[in-house]
């Protein structure tokens, strides 16, 4: 990540950031995540797009709207954050991509639902128009607990830039299930996760699913120690890990 943000721009209720970002961190931040294994929604791309919801780089526009609504818009390049071309344009065709996002809270739950449009561009002319849409949810649990959801469904043209456009479009469905458990609360050294993951798509090659089960012990305020195991049901094979994390 590397971005600027500036609040209540020209004395407004609106705050802008810019810079390079990761489309999913209004909903979850993949970076801050507790376990090894990822959200698989968030990083899966179908056919020869390339396109998915980690990193890319544009603007983010937020304010709140009457309701206890916040609002977040963000205006992306679409094409991630790949360098520049020989004119040093980082951005490889002549579209920008948009995502909506929406979220309220009902006490301490949080309910949010997130909408992405955009298109894409061959050096041929072929092209691919795609969008996401889905819902997600955080229910903490006498602060000592919290269920994450998210699900989302995804529809592509022409993600294989074939000549002549397909007459149906190419679907993917899924997202990922999380628990959370902090025997002490969310100050405490200790913190126990399982994570289910689940994408079904068109595209035999982007489909996903796992499971893990994940244990972390804080070591100091920048230092702790993971232990995961973890099973992968489409290639049908286990995982352990064991490491440390850090942030400076």
């Amino acid at each position: 990540d590397a971005y600027i943000q500036l609040n209540q721009v020209l004395g407004l209720p609106v705050d802008l950031m810019a810079g390079q970002f990761q489309l999913c961190d209004p909903m979850f931040k993949r970076e801050t995540r507790l376990e090894r294994s990822d959200y698989e929604i968030y990083k899966t791309s179908v056919g020869e797009s390339g396109r998915d919801l980690t990193y890319d780089r544009g603007l983010i526009l937020s304010t709140a709207v009457p309701g206890d609504i916040d609002v977040l818009l963000q205006i992306v390049n679409g094409n991630g954050i790949h360098g520049a071309d020989e004119e040093r344009n980082f951005d490889d065709d002549k579209y920008k991509n948009g995502a909506l996002r929406l979220v309220r809270m009902f006490g301490d739950i949080r309910v949010g639902a997130f909408g992405y449009y955009g298109k894409q561009e061959t050096e041929a002319g072929i092209g691919n128009e795609l969008f996401y849409l889905g819902p997600d949810l955080v229910l903490p649990i006498r602060d000592r607990a919290e269920i994450n959801i998210q699900y989302l469904e995804r529809r592509d043209d022409n993600p294989m830039f074939e000549e002549t456009e397909p007459e149906e479009s190419l679907e993917t469905r899924g997202g990922f299930v999380e628990a959370h458990y902090f025997p002490d609360g969310h100050d405490g050294l200790w913190a126990f996760s399982a994570l289910y993951n689940k994408v079904d798509s068109d595209d035999d090659a982007a489909d996903r699913e796992s499971v893990s089960l994940t244990v972390n012990r804080l070591l100091a305020r920048n230092l702790r120690v993971l232990g995961e195991a973890a099973y992968d049901m489409e290639l049908e094979s286990a995982r352990a890990t064991v490491g440390l994390i850090s942030a400076f």
